[in-house]
Formats: C-alpha cells, sequence, structure tokens
C-alpha cells in the first residue's frame, strides 16, 4: 500500500465506515446511516449475541454547533444502549480526554458515569494494539 502524507492537509478527507468480520460470525443486522457512528449485531458460533458501536466524535472546536452535535450523538448512543437487550461494546475515538475539563469531556465523562459504562480494554488486551498514541 502506498501512501502519501501531504504536510499542508489535515484529517481524513472522504473518511467512511469499514467492518471486518470472521466468516463464522453471523452479521444479523447493522446500521451505517448516522454520520458519526455505526452499528453492528452478530451472533457467533457459541450462541452468543452481541452488539458493537463504532463511534467517531468530532473535535471539540468551541462551536455550539459542534457540541450540539456532540450532546445529539451522546443522546442518541444512549438510546441505543437502552434499546440493546444484549451486551454492547462501544469501540470509540470520543476526541476526548477525561483528566481536562472543556465541555466535551466532561460530558464524556459524565455519560459514562451516567450510563455506569466500564472500560473492557483489559478482556481485549492481547487482541489489541494501539496505532498511534499522544504523548
Amino acid at each position: 500500500m502506498d501512501i502519501n502524507f501531504d504536510k499542508n492537509k489535515n484529517g481524513r478527507p472522504f473518511g467512511g465506515k469499514c467492518w471486518l468480520e470472521k466468516k463464522n460470525i453471523h452479521v444479523e443486522s447493522f446500521d451505517f446511516t448516522h454520520p458519526d457512528f455505526s452499528i453492528l449485531k452478530i451472533n457467533d458460533n457459541y450462541g452468543n449475541t452481541l452488539v458493537f458501536i463504532g463511534l467517531w466524535l468530532s473535535l471539540y472546536n468551541q462551536t455550539l454547533e459542534r457540541l450540539a452535535n456532540f450532546k445529539s450523538n451522546l443522546a442518541a448512543i444512549e438510546a441505543v444502549l437502552d434499546d440493546s437487550p444484549v451486551e454492547t461494546v462501544i469501540m470509540d475515538d470520543w476526541n476526548s480526554d477525561l483528566r481536562r475539563n472543556n465541555p466535551y469531556d466532561k460530558l464524556v465523562r459524565d455519560f459514562i458515569l451516567r450510563i455506569k459504562l466500564s472500560n473492557r480494554f483489559d478482556k481485549f488486551l492481547s487482541y489489541s494494539s494501539h496505532t498511534y498514541e499522544n504523548g
């Protein structure tokens, strides 16, 4: 694969969503209609059903429009979680840091506490690695 980097451009100009699954996993349903997240419901060969939410939330740029969009996305994710009768995994890029105190960070922190989300990274640690990380 040939990757060219242009120092004068930021981000991914065309974005997109892609889910890759093993052949032995049955995709029961999927929803790619929302611009900032997608949902995949799968059944494995062991009788387990899981819902995966792939989430990307835009960077905080201190505008009211971006903040309103962020709040709307959190409400939509909460509705998905409320409607899901099975375990749901959120794979996310919150564009947030829980140690900071800007409006995004506070919203994410409150969302995590209110919904009682738990960090399950340790469960998947042997299967995961970071491509990039700050610091």
